[in-house]
């Protein structure tokens, strides 16, 4: 009997006559059904219910009954000059530091792509600053601009300087958090445009070192047009990173002195958490939605952009200012998570001694005492419940949906990609609210299902973006052949991400320019 022929259609290729050529042809929406289900339901309901509250009374002496007064709190919120000034902190806060992030993080990849030596060791250390949770870092940096014991208030008397009170004096406590989050992001720009360097054409540098261009005009004439896609991404990533800061201005400042870092978010914290007016609130989140969902459609926009392929291009060129460059600032990116943990097997006489003491003989009672006096056996394992689950339901329902948009033609495609790229770099101060009083009113406030349930809807968008970018590397020949073979489509998905993640390492140094940008989506 001969075998029913194959036929491709534009999906993919399919089998007639059976069960599984039928989910075949339906897979795209059950790929997609459980993460826009998890979105729905856990995601565009608190939105919704934050449109609820914003359009309400909702205060903590009208929670049973509260008043309905339509648009009043967005008028309210339109022209409140506190919303005016907390909104020009946040416009300072986010160009000040992303400049500031852009020129350095540039011009340390510059200077690390022409190091013959070492830019591995480089590379991985630039990257520490990354990986240091913000509340974290706002705690080590407090620590070290401590006008008593810090040691930054130590250094400058060493240069004959008065002693500052950087986060208790209005006109340097905005800086100070600029400089913070300068120090903490300016690597994230440093990897992403060293990789954008490195995929340059050798073709017009190699045509202008023949016409007798400067370094500078080749600068301004080939690198910078060049990378100014690169360039886009990784602006649009970080100020929707900037504008969503919460804890690190709030472990360093809490919006003070006064209000004179009163960021959006720390503002809309206030608002809710310390004068109970969730209607309030939940209209200044409608502002910052708003705004953030602007900066999103200019994201996908770029991403959408035109690519065109490239080759790797190495740079032969040294030069010992380079070295100076780039290793004092290592220095300077790696010296305070070096102090903090330098300060952590002191004792607390000597932690707090001015001048420090750099000869002593390390102690663990720190460590010990926290071990002694918190229950951090039931923390560590909370946090590893809570960690795993919701890792394990983002990675398989967000591969799912990655796959989907990665291998089939979906009408309304860019408009999907929005939503996802908008949950992604959604604040997540922004459903505080709803989430507080949607939990409160499940009577889970104080369970490890709320966290699981919050941390899996905002990390699905973006293993969903993660998985996308992946998986539309992967060459379909191989989950061509393996249906042909008989194996289903889901198999044939597996299987290929399977011979993908082995093959990926080897592949990851010949990335071509188009795929280097869809890289850049996936590392931001």
């Amino acid at each position: 009997m001969q075998s029913q022929p194959w036929t491709p259609t534009k999906d993919g290729l399919n089998r007639k006559g059976s069960l599984l050529s039928w989910l075949d042809e339906r897979i795209r929406i059950l790929l997609l059904a459980p993460a826009f289900l998890v979105m729905l339901l856990v995601f565009l309901y608190p939105i919704l219910y934050t449109v609820y509250l914003s359009v309400h009374d909702w205060t903590l002496f009208t929670m049973q009954d509260p008043p309905f007064i339509g648009f009043k709190h967005i008028l309210e919120v339109l022209s409140d000059t506190t919303f005016h000034r907390s909104l020009l902190r946040s416009a300072i806060y986010v160009c000040a530091g992303v400049g500031l992030q852009l020129v350095l993080g540039f011009t340390l990849a510059l200077a690390v792509d022409r190091i013959r030596r070492g830019q591995g060791l480089l590379t991985t250390l630039f990257v520490f600053p990354m990986m240091v949770t913000p509340v974290v870092v706002g705690l080590m940096w407090k620590f070290i601009f401590d006008y008593n014991f810090g040691i930054f208030n130590y250094t400058l008397t060493l240069f004959g300087l008065e002693k500052m009170a950087v986060l208790n004096t209005s006109s340097t406590a905005l800086a100070a958090l600029i400089f913070v989050d300068t120090w903490q992001w300016t690597p994230f720009m440093f990897i992403v445009l060293l990789a954008g360097l490195r995929s340059l054409p050798t073709e017009p540098f190699e045509a202008a070192d023949i016409d007798g261009a400067s370094a500078w005009q080749k600068l301004r004439n080939i690198t910078l047009p060049l990378l100014k896609s690169v360039m886009i991404v990784c602006l649009v990533m970080r100020a929707a990173g900037a504008i969503k800061v919460f804890d690190q201005i709030y472990v360093l400042t809490g919006g003070g002195p006064g209000t004179s870092t009163e960021t959006f978010s720390i503002l809309l914290h206030r608002k809710a958490f310390a004068e109970f007016n969730f209607g309030y609130s939940s209209a200044l989140a409608i502002v910052l939605a708003i705004i953030v969902g602007i900066i999103c459609w200019f994201a996908v926009r770029s991403l959408y952009s035109e690519k065109q392929g490239a080759t790797i291009m190495r740079s032969n060129r040294n030069h010992p200012l380079l070295y100076v460059y780039v290793y004092g600032a290592l220095v300077i990116f790696l010296f305070p998570i070096f102090w903090v943990m330098f300060t952590s097997i002191k004792t607390p006489t000597q932690a707090f001694q001015i001048p420090p003491v750099w000869f002593f003989s390390p102690s663990l009672e720190n460590y010990r005492e926290v071990f002694r006096t918190q229950p951090f056996s039931e923390y560590l394992i909370n946090s590893l419940i809570t960690t795993v689950v919701s890792t394990l339901l983002a990675l398989v329902i967000g591969t799912l949906a990655g796959y989907s948009l990665a291998r089939f033609r979906i009408k309304g495609q860019r408009v999907i990609t929005f939503s996802v790229f908008f949950t992604k770099i959604f604040p997540p101060i922004v459903l505080v609210v709803p989430f507080f009083v949607l939990f409160q009113q499940l009577g889970s406030t104080d369970s490890l299902f709320s966290l699981i349930v919050s941390y899996t809807t905002f990390n699905l968008p973006f293993v969903i973006w993660l998985m996308w970018g992946f998986l539309k590397e992967l060459p379909e020949s191989l989950e061509e052949a393996a249906i042909i073979d008989g194996t289903t489509r889901f198999g044939a998905m597996v299987a290929g991400c399977a011979a993908a993640c082995q093959a990926r390492t080897c592949r990851i140094r010949h990335l071509h320019r188009h795929e280097l940008l869809e890289r850049i989506s996936v590392c931001a």
